[in-house]
């Protein structure tokens, strides 16, 4: 649109339509340019966040290195649990979840030991095996190879053992091995 003398104004329309308001102040003008900024970034980050789910649900070493190029990942495995624990909601593969936690990526262990961690609540005192196990099998699904499946049942019972220690109220008796088998 034109601003007066005939010079095209880049405001956003807000702005422009304030100008006439005695209550206009260039801070309203910067906070209002500001927030069009932070909001473009909003809309870049959620595309980022899209983009990184659709790569990591190809295949997920695609998908880490798209989370660590665009900083939506810090690099340590508390961080990408806390991603895979968010992205589930969002259109995360299950299937792909279970075979990268199942996986011989390096990250893969301590990964999931971690998003087991955030689950703290669902696996510790009081919860029982099978029901701790019924919410891990809802949260993703287990790859096919048993060596995954080993893998994956491995991390579960350290989780479960870990989270119910033997001075809770309700302590699991058994070995970790016992939750395991």
């Amino acid at each position: 649109s034109w601003a007066p003398g005939g010079a095209v104004s880049t405001l956003p329309r807000e702005i422009r339509l304030t100008r006439g308001c005695p209550r206009f102040t260039m801070a309203a003008q910067l906070a209002a340019a500001d927030g069009g900024d932070a909001a473009r970034r909003e809309d870049e980050k959620t595309k980022h966040r899209k983009t990184a789910v659709l790569r990591f649900n190809g295949k997920p070493k695609l998908g880490l290195e798209y989370l660590k190029g665009m900083g939506l990942w810090d690099g340590t495995p508390e961080g990408l649990a806390a991603w895979v624990a968010g992205a589930l909601e969002t259109g995360l593969s299950k299937r792909r979840v279970g075979e990268f936690f199942g996986g011989t990526h390096p990250l893969a262990t301590p990964t999931f030991d971690a998003w087991l961690g955030l689950l703290g609540g669902d696996l510790g005192p009081g919860a029982t095996l099978d029901g701790a196990l019924r919410v891990l099998l809802r949260k993703f699904r287990l790859p096919g190879e048993a060596q995954c499946i080993d893998r994956v049942m491995e991390g579960f019972a350290r989780a479960f053992k870990k989270a119910n220690p033997p001075e809770s109220a309700e302590p699991w008796p058994y070995s970790e091995d016992a939750a395991y088998v």
